[in-house]
């Protein structure tokens, strides 16, 4: 009975428009299954994918707009894709400048880190005030700059290590509190 009345439809909705045809090929399977014998009056059409619904639709889509994208949506597509990759292009940059950065102040820190270990392994204290030094590290030279002063406690003297880059960055500075007498 749903065949019937799919068959039955007006001729203004089964005119030849594009947007129409499936139901067309839907009328044809309907019509081939009506044909046949079967023990229900009712023959339902096979139930089709949406893959192989869009696959007809586009192969019997016979109007050439139909087809493809248009000047204009090519033209957004491609501002949209070029917006990312100039988002990417500037994430690899600042990538590679923090890379840049997180090597230098690794390197100053061991440079302090050593400064610090001599300091406490030497059996005497070092002097109040200041003291300046240039020490090579990885084949690169590192400005160093230590200044010792007294605590609340007169036992216990404070260490203030400052490495300075080679580029002029912001030095590191690492402190250390040592006895007087070890």
């Amino acid at each position: 009975m749903g065949l019937r009345i799919r068959n039955r439809l007006p001729a203004l909705l089964r005119r030849q428009d594009p947007s129409r045809r499936h139901l067309r090929w839907f009328n044809r399977i309907g019509r081939n299954l009506a044909g046949r014998s079967s023990s229900s009056p009712h023959v339902a059409p096979p139930k089709a994918s949406l893959l192989g619904s869009c696959l007809r639709r586009s192969a019997l889509a016979g109007n050439s707009s139909e087809r493809g994208f248009t000047l204009l949506e090519m033209m957004v597509a491609l501002a949209v894709f070029s917006l990312a990759a100039l988002a990417l292009i500037r994430l690899q940059a600042y990538t590679i400048r923090t890379a840049g950065d997180v090597e230098r102040v690794t390197m100053a820190r061991i440079v302090a880190q050593n400064i610090a270990t001599d300091i406490l392994t030497d059996p005497a204290p070092p002097a109040l005030g200041t003291e300046q030094g240039v020490q090579t590290n990885g084949g690169v030279p590192w400005a160093w700059r230590t200044e010792t002063k007294n605590t609340d406690d007169a036992r216990i003297l404070r260490i203030d290590i400052g490495v300075a880059s080679p580029d002029g960055g912001a030095p590191y500075i690492l402190t250390v509190v040592r006895p007087l007498q070890l």
